[in-house]
Protein backbone atom coordinates (compact mmCIF):
# COMPACT_ATOMS: atom_id res chain seq x y z
CA UNK A 1 0.00 0.00 0.00
CA UNK A 2 2.77 2.33 0.87
CA UNK A 3 4.40 1.45 -2.26
CA UNK A 4 1.82 2.56 -4.48
CA UNK A 5 1.45 5.92 -2.71
CA UNK A 6 5.06 6.90 -3.85
CA UNK A 7 4.10 5.55 -6.85
CA UNK A 8 1.06 7.35 -7.75
CA UNK A 9 2.69 10.62 -6.02
CA UNK A 10 6.10 9.81 -8.40
CA UNK A 11 3.84 10.27 -11.37
CA UNK A 12 1.73 12.59 -10.54
CA UNK A 13 4.96 14.76 -9.81
CA UNK A 14 6.75 13.68 -13.02
CA UNK A 15 3.34 14.88 -15.39
CA UNK A 16 3.31 18.50 -13.24
CA UNK A 17 7.01 18.83 -14.08
CA UNK A 18 6.75 18.11 -17.48
CA UNK A 19 3.61 20.29 -17.50
CA UNK A 20 5.45 23.43 -16.22
CA UNK A 21 8.65 22.70 -18.67
CA UNK A 22 6.03 23.01 -21.32
CA UNK A 23 4.86 26.26 -20.22
CA UNK A 24 8.03 27.32 -19.77
CA UNK A 25 8.77 27.07 -23.19
CA UNK A 26 5.62 28.11 -24.34
CA UNK A 27 6.04 31.25 -22.56
CA UNK A 28 9.48 31.81 -23.82
CA UNK A 29 9.05 31.16 -27.13
CA UNK A 30 5.67 33.30 -27.02
CA UNK A 31 8.18 35.81 -25.82
CA UNK A 32 10.42 35.78 -28.01
CA UNK A 33 7.89 36.01 -30.89
CA UNK A 34 5.99 39.17 -29.25
CA UNK A 35 8.86 40.72 -27.46
CA UNK A 36 10.10 41.29 -30.69
CA UNK A 37 8.19 44.04 -32.33
CA UNK A 38 7.90 45.84 -29.64
CA UNK A 39 11.51 46.22 -28.68
CA UNK A 40 11.60 47.43 -32.37
CA UNK A 41 9.19 49.64 -31.55
CA UNK A 42 10.63 50.72 -28.33
CA UNK A 43 14.31 51.45 -30.19
CA UNK A 44 12.45 53.27 -32.85
CA UNK A 45 10.82 55.57 -30.38
CA UNK A 46 13.98 55.87 -28.27
CA UNK A 47 16.24 56.98 -32.03
CA UNK A 48 12.92 59.55 -32.85
CA UNK A 49 13.48 60.97 -29.07
CA UNK A 50 17.26 61.35 -28.84
CA UNK A 51 16.55 63.04 -32.87
CA UNK A 52 14.04 65.21 -31.25
CA UNK A 53 16.11 66.27 -28.12
CA UNK A 54 19.31 66.74 -30.62
CA UNK A 55 17.69 69.41 -32.88
CA UNK A 56 16.26 70.57 -29.44
CA UNK A 57 20.19 71.38 -28.16
CA UNK A 58 21.27 72.52 -31.54
CA UNK A 59 18.04 74.90 -31.97
CA UNK A 60 18.65 76.76 -28.23
CA UNK A 61 22.48 76.71 -28.70
CA UNK A 62 21.54 78.56 -32.60
CA UNK A 63 19.31 80.48 -29.74
CA UNK A 64 21.98 81.43 -27.46
CA UNK A 65 24.02 82.56 -30.25
CA UNK A 66 21.87 84.79 -32.00
CA UNK A 67 20.47 85.98 -28.69
CA UNK A 68 24.26 87.12 -27.64
CA UNK A 69 24.77 88.50 -31.04
CA UNK A 70 21.69 90.89 -31.02
CA UNK A 71 23.04 92.03 -26.96
CA UNK A 72 26.16 92.32 -28.74
CA UNK A 73 24.47 95.04 -31.33
CA UNK A 74 22.18 96.40 -28.93
CA UNK A 75 25.06 97.45 -26.79
CA UNK A 76 26.92 98.67 -29.68
CA UNK A 77 24.47 100.80 -30.71
CA UNK A 78 23.65 102.32 -27.39
CA UNK A 79 27.74 103.28 -27.25
CA UNK A 80 26.80 104.82 -30.64
CA UNK A 81 23.94 106.45 -29.62
CA UNK A 82 25.44 107.93 -26.14
CA UNK A 83 28.25 108.88 -28.04
CA UNK A 84 26.39 110.96 -30.56
CA UNK A 85 23.85 112.57 -28.04
CA UNK A 86 27.11 113.53 -26.34
CA UNK A 87 28.71 114.96 -29.22
CA UNK A 88 25.00 117.10 -30.06
CA UNK A 89 25.35 118.28 -26.49
CA UNK A 90 28.71 119.78 -26.53
CA UNK A 91 27.93 120.75 -29.73
CA UNK A 92 24.56 122.49 -29.07
CA UNK A 93 25.85 124.02 -25.96
CA UNK A 94 29.03 125.40 -28.05
CA UNK A 95 26.11 127.03 -30.96
CA UNK A 96 24.28 128.50 -27.87
CA UNK A 97 27.64 130.09 -26.26
CA UNK A 98 28.22 131.20 -29.95
CA UNK A 99 24.84 132.60 -30.25
CA UNK A 100 24.54 134.47 -27.21
CA UNK A 101 28.17 135.89 -27.56
CA UNK A 102 27.52 137.38 -31.33
CA UNK A 103 24.17 138.95 -29.40
CA UNK A 104 26.26 140.70 -27.14
CA UNK A 105 28.28 141.82 -30.21
CA UNK A 106 25.79 142.82 -32.73
CA UNK A 107 22.42 143.58 -30.15
CA UNK A 108 20.09 141.56 -31.90
CA UNK A 109 20.03 137.55 -33.38
CA UNK A 110 18.39 136.96 -37.03
CA UNK A 111 16.75 133.98 -38.29
CA UNK A 112 17.43 132.03 -41.56
CA UNK A 113 15.36 135.28 -43.30
CA UNK A 114 17.23 137.50 -41.76
CA UNK A 115 14.44 139.26 -40.24
CA UNK A 116 16.07 140.88 -36.35
CA UNK A 117 15.21 140.54 -32.76
CA UNK A 118 16.63 143.21 -31.05
CA UNK A 119 18.01 142.59 -27.78
CA UNK A 120 18.97 145.57 -25.74
CA UNK A 121 19.38 143.30 -22.36
CA UNK A 122 21.71 141.26 -23.41
CA UNK A 123 24.47 142.98 -21.25
CA UNK A 124 22.28 143.88 -18.65
CA UNK A 125 23.73 143.78 -15.14
CA UNK A 126 20.30 142.99 -14.35
CA UNK A 127 20.58 138.65 -13.92
CA UNK A 128 17.25 138.37 -14.58
CA UNK A 129 17.10 140.75 -17.62
CA UNK A 130 20.30 139.24 -18.73
CA UNK A 131 19.28 135.76 -18.60
CA UNK A 132 16.12 136.32 -20.15
CA UNK A 133 17.49 137.86 -22.65
CA UNK A 134 20.19 135.64 -23.60
CA UNK A 135 17.01 132.10 -23.26
CA UNK A 136 15.58 134.72 -25.95
CA UNK A 137 18.42 135.23 -28.10
CA UNK A 138 19.07 131.40 -27.84
CA UNK A 139 15.65 130.48 -29.08
CA UNK A 140 14.56 133.26 -31.37
CA UNK A 141 16.37 131.88 -34.52
CA UNK A 142 15.01 128.53 -34.35
CA UNK A 143 11.57 129.51 -33.57
CA UNK A 144 11.29 132.81 -36.01
CA UNK A 145 12.92 130.27 -38.61
CA UNK A 146 10.25 128.07 -38.10
CA UNK A 147 7.70 131.05 -38.50
CA UNK A 148 9.33 132.65 -41.76
CA UNK A 149 9.78 128.88 -43.30
CA UNK A 150 5.65 128.72 -42.53
CA UNK A 151 4.81 131.80 -44.07
CA UNK A 152 6.95 131.29 -47.13
CA UNK A 153 4.92 128.12 -47.11
CA UNK A 154 2.01 130.12 -46.40
CA UNK A 155 2.45 132.41 -49.53
CA UNK A 156 3.40 130.02 -52.17
CA UNK A 157 0.27 127.03 -51.51
CA UNK A 158 -2.08 130.05 -51.94
CA UNK A 159 -0.90 131.10 -55.25
CA UNK A 160 -0.75 127.17 -56.32
CA UNK A 161 -4.53 127.00 -55.30
CA UNK A 162 -5.18 130.25 -57.45
CA UNK A 163 -2.91 129.14 -60.03
CA UNK A 164 -4.67 125.81 -60.27
CA UNK A 165 -8.60 127.18 -60.02
CA UNK A 166 -9.07 125.28 -56.95
CA UNK A 167 -11.71 125.90 -54.56
CA UNK A 168 -9.59 124.84 -51.60
CA UNK A 169 -9.38 127.89 -49.07
CA UNK A 170 -7.01 128.09 -46.53
CA UNK A 171 -8.45 128.61 -42.98
CA UNK A 172 -6.30 128.35 -40.39
CA UNK A 173 -1.98 128.23 -39.30
CA UNK A 174 -1.08 126.73 -36.06
CA UNK A 175 2.13 126.62 -35.31
CA UNK A 176 3.71 124.67 -38.23
CA UNK A 177 0.28 123.31 -39.47
CA UNK A 178 -1.95 124.56 -42.12
CA UNK A 179 -5.71 123.63 -42.01
CA UNK A 180 -7.58 123.94 -45.36
CA UNK A 181 -11.18 123.70 -46.20
CA UNK A 182 -11.71 121.82 -49.51
CA UNK A 183 -14.72 119.72 -51.36
CA UNK A 184 -14.55 116.73 -51.63
CA UNK A 185 -13.03 115.76 -55.13
CA UNK A 186 -9.94 118.21 -54.51
CA UNK A 187 -8.63 116.12 -51.95
CA UNK A 188 -6.33 113.64 -53.48
CA UNK A 189 -5.15 117.34 -55.18
CA UNK A 190 -4.11 118.91 -51.86
CA UNK A 191 -2.55 115.16 -50.51
CA UNK A 192 -0.17 115.55 -53.67
CA UNK A 193 0.21 119.30 -53.20
CA UNK A 194 0.37 120.44 -49.94
CA UNK A 195 3.76 118.37 -48.95
CA UNK A 196 5.07 119.07 -52.32
CA UNK A 197 4.99 123.57 -51.35
CA UNK A 198 5.63 123.16 -47.67
CA UNK A 199 8.47 120.87 -48.38
CA UNK A 200 10.47 122.77 -50.52
CA UNK A 201 9.25 126.52 -49.14
CA UNK A 202 12.93 126.59 -48.27
CA UNK A 203 16.18 124.43 -49.37
CA UNK A 204 17.90 123.23 -46.11
CA UNK A 205 20.95 120.98 -45.50
CA UNK A 206 18.40 118.76 -43.92
CA UNK A 207 15.01 117.67 -45.37
CA UNK A 208 11.20 119.12 -44.17
CA UNK A 209 9.56 116.60 -44.06
CA UNK A 210 5.73 117.17 -43.97
CA UNK A 211 2.52 114.83 -42.92
CA UNK A 212 -0.86 115.64 -44.29
CA UNK A 213 -4.22 114.18 -43.37
CA UNK A 214 -7.84 114.96 -43.92
CA UNK A 215 -11.46 114.35 -42.19
CA UNK A 216 -14.52 116.07 -41.68
CA UNK A 217 -13.33 118.17 -38.90
CA UNK A 218 -9.29 119.48 -37.66
CA UNK A 219 -9.59 116.33 -35.17
CA UNK A 220 -10.58 113.62 -37.06
CA UNK A 221 -7.66 115.03 -39.81
CA UNK A 222 -5.17 115.07 -36.62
Amino acid sequence: MTLGLILGASTTLGDSLVTLISFLLLFVVIKSVAWKPLMNMLAQREEAINADLDKAETARLSAEQQLAEVELQLREARTKANDTLSRAQAEGTEMQRAIVEEAKEKGFVETLFHRRRYLPDITSSNFNLRSFAERTAINSPIQGSAADIIKVAMIRMEDEIEKRGLQTKMLLQVHDELIFECPEEEVAILEELVPQVMEHAVELSVPLIVDSNYGDSWYEAK
